[in-house]
């Protein structure tokens, strides 16, 4: 989703014109804080600068005004957040969807991110945390009166009231550290690695096709998102030539084309962007 005009009512037209032209399904993204980096000494890839939305707040907008895109978090930092919380807003996407939700989650790799939430604790563990998490959250979906508790959070007889349309609301991991695709083929219904196309043919792939053999999973039930940036590709030939790279991959079920970056600031330059990149992949 561009973040620089993801902040404001553009957006919401900006994708029912992608709709309109043919695209799948969108995607948000997440931070909740951004560093400040005339202050920080260790400079992160976000910062300041750049804008975000709520992800779950702005496919909730993005819901009521298209029929038919999927709806993607990509990826939201599931350990920072609430689980009961993430919920309750996921099932009231989905039902303003009309059942077009795909939750992503990640685990977050920003610790100064935690701290600011209050639960900088949780960092070290955020793995196991996000297991737990997954299995709560199926269960608040799919369950009238749902009893359990973890080592973070406890639920005892209380459910969610109304549910969302499926029964559940697809989970898809992000992340490319052997332990998320270890945790991915276990538990998720979807991946999105991060990366060039290269890196997954050659490293990340492979190692998936590993886990799937040892858990005993069909490949067919896990579904792959490739991802290219059409701004940060440093000319017209390379992002294509990387799309091309992600398509020829079969186990490839998805490809998310993005516009963010240059200076494209408004909902029309990026509209021009991604229009041509569907013509180009739909040739």
């Amino acid at each position: 989703m561009p973040r620089d005009i993801a902040a404001s009512k553009d957006i919401v037209g900006l994708v029912k014109e992608i709709e309109n032209i043919g695209f799948d399904y969108v995607v948000a993204c997440d931070h909740v804080v951004l560093q400040d980096q005339t202050v920080h000494e260790e400079a992160l890839k976000y910062s300041l600068k750049d804008k975000y939305t709520d992800p779950l707040t702005l496919l909730a907008a993005i819901a009521t005004a298209t029929s038919k895109v999927e709806l993607f978090t990509g990826v939201l930092i599931l350990p920072q957040r609430q689980t009961v919380l993430v919920a309750r807003q996921a099932a009231d996407v989905d039902i303003f969807s009309e059942g077009r939700l795909k939750l992503g989650v990640g685990v977050g790799w920003v610790e100064d991110e935690f701290q600011a939430m209050g639960i900088g604790k949780d960092f070290s563990r955020r793995g196991k945390k996000i297991e737990e998490q997954i299995t709560l959250l199926r269960l608040l979906w799919t369950k009238n009166s749902v009893t359990n508790s973890n080592q973070n959070e406890r639920v005892e007889a209380m459910g969610l009231n109304p549910k969302p349309v499926q029964q559940p609301i697809p989970i898809w991991m992000g992340g490319t550290d052997i332990r998320v695709i270890k945790r991915t083929v276990k538990i998720a219904d979807g991946w999105i690695p991060r990366g060039k196309a290269e890196m997954f043919n050659n490293e990340l792939y492979p190692a998936l096709q590993e886990q799937l053999e040892i858990q005993k999973r069909d490949p067919a039930t896990l579904p792959i998102m490739g991802k290219i940036n059409v701004r940060w590709e440093s000319g017209e030939n390379d992002w294509k030539r990387e799309g091309e790279d992600w398509m020829t991959s079969t186990s490839i079920t998805h490809l998310s084309i993005g516009s963010i970056g240059g200076d494209n600031k408004k909902a029309d330059d990026h509209l021009e962007i991604l229009l041509k990149a569907i013509i180009f992949f739909k040739k």
